[in-house]
């Protein structure tokens, strides 16, 4: 069920893959309110700048927060970010799934997991502090929930999230 796609360079995954036009939210991972459209296709650019604008989508003095992406991308910066927040969704995946209850939704392709959790592992966390959200699950009461990484995951923390789990079922 987990399954991490790590060999595809960026043009592989794009315009090699015929994708027309790209959005890249580089806040999510780790710029500062900016965000990137890159387009394949030339002619899907048409009119784009009034319609970011009619958006309200231009920020007084872009440029100065569009000057961080030249780092952002220079020394793959970005894909040291996403291959960061990925390896700590593996290693909470592998810590949770060798937990007996613990069941995962759907195939972990990235940063984002969607985990069913057993009441007590779901209890013993809340009250440690940790931060989640709540998922629908189409089974009655089953609680499921979405967890995700950043570029910023520290391996202490999954450490220690993946500690509470684990000390919550052996003190049952």
């Amino acid at each position: 069920m987990v399954s991490f796609v790590v060999k595809a360079t960026p043009s592989e995954l794009t315009w090699k893959a015929g994708v027309d036009v790209l959005s890249l939210g580089a806040t999510k991972n780790g710029a500062m309110a900016a965000e990137v459209v890159i387009f394949f296709n030339a002619e899907l650019a048409q009119g784009f700048e009034y319609r970011r604008k009619r958006g309200g989508h231009l920020v007084s003095k872009m440029r100065l927060l569009s000057a961080q992406l030249d780092a952002y991308f220079a020394d793959g910066l970005w894909l040291d970010n996403a291959r960061h927040a990925n390896a700590m969704a593996r290693r909470l995946v592998a810590g949770l799934t060798a937990l007996k209850g613990v069941q995962l939704l759907y195939r972990v392709d990235a940063n984002e997991i969607f985990v069913v959790l057993p009441v007590q592992i779901h209890d013993a966390l809340q009250a440690a502090g940790a931060q989640y959200h709540p998922w629908p699950s189409d089974r009655p009461g089953e609680r499921a929930f979405r967890l995700v990484t950043a570029f910023d995951t520290d391996q202490a923390a999954v450490d220690k999230f993946l500690a509470v789990a684990k000390g919550s079922l052996s003190s049952k």
